[in-house]
């Protein structure tokens, strides 16, 4: 059995608020049975059942309210981390090296390790690009 995933919970929260699994899919932009797929193993792993069906679309049962409040929780945390490295890696210069394939795995490995050491605050971003491609993405500025 696959643990749960970030994405199952984001499902399950959008198909409790949306009391749809239909409206929770266009939302998210998937399909309907992934959805419906994530909620049943969602169901399976923990062996709870989080939705009752009624003419009015979906309900939380009592233990899915309570997942709900738990998943939600969690998926604030995961945002919020989310945000706050991306703010830090924005933050970091970063320096783009190109390089040709065989290059990158025997020569700049080491190269990469001591200049981290001597900058530890830039960000170092190694491509492996032949080189017509590299030049053509030099000359339009696209690196």
């Amino acid at each position: 059995m696959i643990p749960m995933t970030l994405n199952q919970l984001r499902y399950f929260c959008t198909a409790a608020q949306c009391h749809s699994i239909t409206k929770a899919a266009k939302i998210m932009f998937v399909t309907q049975p992934a959805v419906s797929l994530a909620l049943r193993e969602l169901e399976k792993e923990f062996s709870i059942t989080l939705f009752s069906h009624s003419n009015n679309g979906l309900e939380l049962t009592v233990e899915g309210e309570q997942f709900y409040e738990r998943a939600s929780a969690l998926l604030r945390q995961s945002d919020e981390m989310q945000l706050e490295f991306q703010d830090t890696s924005r933050r970091r210069p970063t320096v783009r090296l190109g390089t040709p394939p065989n290059l990158s795995t025997v020569f700049f490995p080491e190269l990469m390790d001591a200049f981290h050491v001597e900058h530890p605050e830039i960000y170092l971003e190694l491509s492996e690009y032949g080189s017509v491609r590299a030049c053509d993405m030099v000359q339009n500025g696209r690196c």
